[in-house]
């Protein structure tokens, strides 16, 4: 969410990085499609982008493509937070949150050279999006509940680089270390190498006492109590006590192991991940589904989807995952890293995403939740939600016409090998034996013969609404590529038409 309120020059130039480095290789003419940019002004932000990276790799062109050189031991995330480190909104918001002996706003606009004007537009801005994620400003400060105020300063940093509380490698470390501690199947060489993966996490974790002179306390929730029954919790607590406290010289309060808690719950972390077993997997989901507002969002998806839905095992992950950044509203203030270049064009996608937003909406409304969801959580579950629906379609009808049995056994069991029973439906026909005239009537499927049989069987198949594909005997890449192309084209339009049947 945050990235839609930050300046445009900004957010163009994010995206411009975010695109380049998923696609590896790219041109112009892709992100003017992409982005919706004029040439010029691609160029013009690129050539601004050089200069801010420039200590840590270049945006080069070779022939006609686009890509990044890393100069350094770096990572896409590095390159982003010198992006934004010339964001007057991310830093504006640094100097509400930091703001403790609340100073006047003119010291802000001031020191960063910015005129009135352009300064309380940049205030307005920030103060709503805090007023969209829980907070609100009083004298020039953040204020609002210590835990929304805490997600948000991690969020600034893990995401942006803009640092509100000092973060250190000796705190680094020590969260690494504990976190070692916990799971005995990882490495301190793992961890450096997924801080992208985890790195939300251990901001998280550090401010438990970084910022230990500003009290938290959770809302109370029944679900909560119910969650702190796993084994997790008194694991976690016992290891704090024995491993972190000490270290830190402090003592955690009911509440500090709460937040940490909730910090577990909601977010991506391997603590005692090898520690799971598959009782403890059941008594979370048990736990997970005796939850009102959960069981309400599962029966929103029934009524939409299917009864037996919640039944599928990836149907249940899917949305445990989704519901835990749904903690006390927490997915306007918990990134995602993700950024979506092919999916965002894609149209079964698309669909799934307006489907999915429409449920989540009236779920919203149901249980009088105040906050929006961040878009890239309802497009990361609507990434998943295709894979898991895509098992419900129709499989594409593939006939296969021969007059030797030997060659329609052999390319059945090919077809067989190359596509799931799931998503294809391999049917052999021998056309001296059996009768073909139906297939003039068929629609939406895929018809293979042998060449030989190629005119023979043109008057006698419809390939207005049919893909009709004569092979060789060794079905050579040119034509199995034919085969993948027909298949891609019918599966879309089959999961387009149970999509249609669910609207």
């Amino acid at each position: 969410m945050l990235h839609d309120f930050l300046e445009k020059n900004i957010q163009n130039k994010l995206n411009i990085l975010y695109v380049i480095h998923a696609r590896k290789f790219t041109t112009r003419k892709e992100l003017n499609e992409l982005l919706h940019l004029s040439v010029s002004g691609i160029n013009s932000l690129i050539s601004e982008i050089n200069i801010e990276i420039k200590e840590l790799a270049t945006i080069s062109k070779n022939s006609s493509y686009l890509y990044i050189t890393f100069h350094k031991d770096t990572d896409i995330s590095s390159l982003i937070h010198l992006i934004c480190q010339n964001s007057d909104i991310l830093h504006c918001l640094k100097f509400f949150i930091t703001n403790d002996d609340k100073q006047p706003f003119v010291s802000f606009y001031e020191q960063n050279f910015l005129t009135q004007s352009s300064a309380y537009r940049i205030r307005n801005a920030c103060h709503k999006y805090l007023l969209s994620v829980g907070l609100d400003l009083s004298q020039n400060k953040v204020c609002g509940e210590e835990y929304r105020i805490r997600f948000l300063i991690s969020l600034l940093y893990y995401k942006y680089g803009i640092d509100c509380c000092g973060f250190d490698t000796d705190s680094i470390y020590i969260t690494r270390n504990f976190i070692l501690k916990t799971n005995q199947t990882i490495s301190i060489e793992y961890l450096n190498r997924v801080s992208t993966e985890l790195g939300y996490f251990e901001c998280l974790f550090m401010l438990s006492w970084k910022r230990k002179q500003y009290p938290v306390k959770i809302p109370y929730f029944n679900y909560f109590d119910k969650l702190k029954e796993l084994f997790i919790y008194k694991e976690m607590k016992t290891m704090l006590k024995s491993s972190l406290e000490p270290i830190l010289n402090i003592n955690f309060s009911e509440d500090d192991y709460d937040y940490l808690y909730l910090v577990y719950c909601c977010t991506n972390n391997c603590l005692f991940a090898d520690k799971w077993t598959q009782q403890d997997i059941v008594q979370t989901h048990s736990t997970v589904f005796s939850d009102n507002i959960f069981n309400d969002l599962v029966r929103k998806f029934q009524n939409v989807f299917s009864k037996d839905i919640h039944i599928s095992h990836p149907f249940k992950a899917t949305l445990i995952y989704f519901y835990k950044k749904c903690l006390l509203e927490l997915s306007c203030l918990i990134p995602d890293e993700h950024f979506y270049v092919y999916s965002k064009r894609n149209e079964t996608t698309q669909v799934i995403y307006k489907l999915l937003s429409n449920v989540l909406q009236d779920w919203r409304k149901s249980n009088h939740l105040k906050f929006e969801i961040d878009k890239s959580h309802i497009f990361y579950l609507s990434l998943q939600f295709e894979f898991i629906l895509y098992q419900r379609t129709m499989p594409v009808p593939i006939y296969i016409l021969s007059d030797l049995n030997a060659e329609l056994e052999v390319m059945t069991l090919y077809l067989n090998n190359h596509f799931s029973s799931r998503s294809a439906l391999v049917t052999p026909l021998l056309i001296n034996v059996q009768n073909i005239e139906f297939l003039y009537f068929q629609k939406n499927c895929i018809i293979i013969t042998p060449k030989k049989f190629e005119y023979f069987l043109a008057s006698k198949i419809s390939t207005e609404h049919n893909t009709f594909i004569p092979i060789s005997i060794e079905i050579n890449s040119h034509e199995l590529n034919d085969i993948n192309n027909a298949f891609e084209h019918y599966k879309k339009i089959y999961f387009l038409d149970y999509i249609n049947s669910l609207l």
